[in-house]
């Protein structure tokens, strides 16, 4: 699904992190970040660059509480994540993101995760839409908010095109999750992340107890909104040592929200928790 370009941590210098170009923020995790194994959880690896990406964007001008007014919103369409490896309680991380240009409709926004002594651990790129918020409806030109992004000079730091996940027959196993209030965002939809969140809720235990995520890739397909039922159904391919498709489903009308595929790896025993010193 795609690799780490290295090069790229390498070329971000000190005089881009002074320009609007290039955002970084700076986190210490939290223990209610971390899984059960005390490392960071998925979910909250997505919400760091949500917040970094959110963040940014209302520096430039283009956040969605400064676009709302004209009837504007941002929504994340594809994304596609590398992570080497996954930091713990009390570790540093440092997220840098930055417009990356355009492609058709889309807007593009890249990611670097480094950690202690900032190596780079992780690195994801992604495409996001503006649409109307009332017809809900792609727009492919936006003067007032596209021509605010300038992009970096900078190599993707993922290689991976963000193409079209072909959908995958059939499934091992089905979960059900309701929509909830909290679920929701400031679009009044679901929000991305909870959307990742049901495709870990629904494997198994023994799956996560014995992989950790490597690759994800996404499709954002359709939204999903309060009292929805969703269907998140999963099945394995031949790729090892374990890879996954996931399909997210509305149960009402067996509309389909979301494609995905996983790339997982063998867990390694982990240490006792690391000083926060």
């Amino acid at each position: 699904m795609g690799t780490i370009n290295r090069e790229t941590n390498i070329n971000i210098r000190e005089e881009d992190l002074c320009s609007d170009r290039i955002w970084r923020e700076d986190h210490r995790i939290r223990a209610y970040e971390t899984d059960l194994h005390g490392s960071l959880s998925i979910p909250s690896i997505l919400n760091y660059l949500q917040e970094a990406a959110a963040n940014h964007a209302h520096a430039l001008g283009v956040s969605t509480y400064q676009i709302m007014p004209q009837n504007y919103t941002w929504v994340l369409s594809r994304l596609a994540l590398r992570m080497d490896s996954h930091p713990r309680w009390g570790d540093p991380i440092h997220v840098y993101t930055w417009h990356s240009g355009f492609r058709g409709p889309f807007a593009l926004r890249d990611f670097i995760v480094t950690g202690r002594d900032h190596q780079c651990i992780g690195a994801a790129v992604s495409a996001w839409l503006v649409i109307d918020v009332k017809t809900r409806s792609p727009l492919r030109r936006v003067p007032s908010v596209l021509d605010k992004l300038k992009p970096a000079d900078i190599e993707h730091p993922v290689d991976n095109a963000l193409g079209k996940l072909q959908r995958s027959e059939g499934h091992d196993q089905e979960e059900t999750f309701s929509v909830r209030y909290g679920d929701l965002d400031l679009n009044r939809h679901v929000n991305n992340v909870n959307y990742i969140g049901w495709i870990v809720s629904s494997l198994s235990p023994e799956i996560l107890n014995t992989f950790v995520l490597m690759e994800l890739e996404i499709n954002y397909i359709s939204e999903a909104f309060a009292g929805d039922e969703i269907l998140a159904r999963y099945s394995k391919t031949d790729e090892s040592p374990l890879s996954l498709f996931h399909v997210l489903i509305r149960k009402s009308d067996k509309r389909e929200l979301l494609r995905a595929k996983t790339a997982w790896r063998y867990r390694e025993q982990a240490g006792p928790l690391k000083s926060r010193n």
